[in-house]
């Protein structure tokens, strides 16, 4: 699972720019008891999420690469799990940021299931 040397904007460098980007976003979160405990699930899971694609990326065998991929996706639907429960007091500005934070995660899940899927074919056969 080789990514191409000539890319501008690789799945990792995408994964780490959204890990910082959520951690922007839940510092301008209101402050509840609900909300303190929400946002830690957040920021764990949306680090997980590339953590997860690096060990992919670095195993040594396919079928490790497949494991480290279905955990990378399982994060990432953790992540927009709890990105949803967060309660941003209907602020206009933090209401948009979710919104492209759950879009950016939305492509980043389709990406990674496209390329389990590609190394599942590959094998099965």
């Amino acid at each position: 699972m080789r990514l191409a040397p000539d890319r501008q904007f690789d799945l990792e460098e995408r994964t780490l720019t959204f890990a910082q980007r959520v951690r922007t976003f839940l510092k301008a979160l209101p402050r509840s008891v609900a909300n303190e405990v929400d946002l830690r699930e957040v920021a764990r899971s949306s680090g997980a999420i590339g953590a997860c694609f690096i060990e992919a990326k670095d195993s040594a065998t396919t079928k490790h690469r497949v494991l480290w991929l279905k955990a990378a996706r399982k994060h990432a639907k953790a992540t927009r799990y709890w990105l949803q429960l967060l309660d941003t007091d209907s602020l206009p500005a933090i209401e948009e940021e979710r919104s492209a934070l759950l879009a950016e995660l939305v492509d980043m899940m389709n990406i990674l299931l496209a390329i389990y899927r590609k190394l599942q074919s590959t094998q099965d056969a």
